[in-house]
C-alpha cells in the first residue's frame, strides 16, 4: 500500500464531486499525524516507506466525512461561523483500535 491521497479518500467515500478536494488535501496530513499519534504507530514498512493499513485509511476517510457534514459541528452562529470538534470521534477510534500499539 501507499500513503493516502485525495483520490483514494474520494473513492472510499464514493464522492463524485470536487467540492471538498482542497479541504481533504489540507486535512490529510494532519489527520494522518493524529492517527499515528493515537495508534502510537508510524505505519512504516520494512523498506522505510509509509504504508497506511486499509483500516486506517477507512478511519481517516470517515473522519474527513464526519467533519464535512453537520454531525461534526459543535456550535454554529447564524449560518456564518461553525466550530468543529477536533477530537477523533468514538466511532473512528473503534476503527483504529486494531492498529494501536501499546505504550510503555
Amino acid at each position: 500500500m501507499k500513503e493516502l491521497d485525495v483520490t483514494e479518500v474520494k473513492a472510499i467515500l464514493n464522492w463524485k464531486r470536487d467540492k471538498y478536494d482542497k479541504y481533504v488535501e489540507t486535512m490529510l496530513p494532519l489527520m494522518i499525524e493524529a492517527d499515528e499519534d493515537y495508534c502510537n504507530n508510524q505505519f512504516i514498512d520494512e523498506d522505510g516507506k509509509k504504508d497506511i493499513p486499509a483500516g486506517v485509511k477507512v478511519a481517516i476517510a470517515k473522519w474527513i466525512e464526519y467533519n464535512t457534514i453537520q454531525s461534526g459541528v459543535t456550535s454554529r452562529s447564524q449560518g456564518v461561523s461553525y466550530n468543529y470538534d477536533g477530537n477523533i470521534p468514538d466511532n473512528i477510534k473503534t476503527l483504529l483500535r486494531p492498529h494501536r500499539r501499546m505504550k510503555f
